[in-house]
């Protein structure tokens, strides 16, 4: 077997014993413990994390999510206040109305 491998690689090895070299004995040793996890903790820290963001999100936040119809995604987004100009606006309109009432 030494020779047709000095032969096929154009090596030639040095007759000796070599005290230095090791065996690839990790090979045949046994595998350590092996920690057993069960299906439901996967599944406990899968979801409770996305729960928590969920409330989070939607309780204090007030965000909602959307999917974009053309592309897919999902997304958060918070609804506008209601505007404070249409109520300014139509107290400036009877503001004004009372005006021209009392100058006439």
């Amino acid at each position: 077997m030494v020779a047709s491998f000095e032969s096929r690689f154009a090596i030639k090895f040095q007759p000796g014993y070599n005290h230095q070299a090791r065996t690839l004995d990790f090979l045949h040793r046994p595998i350590g413990p092996v920690v057993h996890r069960p299906f439901l903790l996967y599944v406990v820290f899968t979801f409770i994390p996305r729960l928590l963001v969920l409330f989070l999100f939607t309780c204090v936040f007030g965000l909602k999510r959307r999917r974009n119809t053309a592309t897919g995604y999902t997304y958060w987004y918070r609804e506008p206040l209601p505007s404070s100009s249409s109520s300014s606006s139509s107290a400036s309109a009877s503001a004004s109305a009372s005006a021209s009432a009392s100058a006439s």
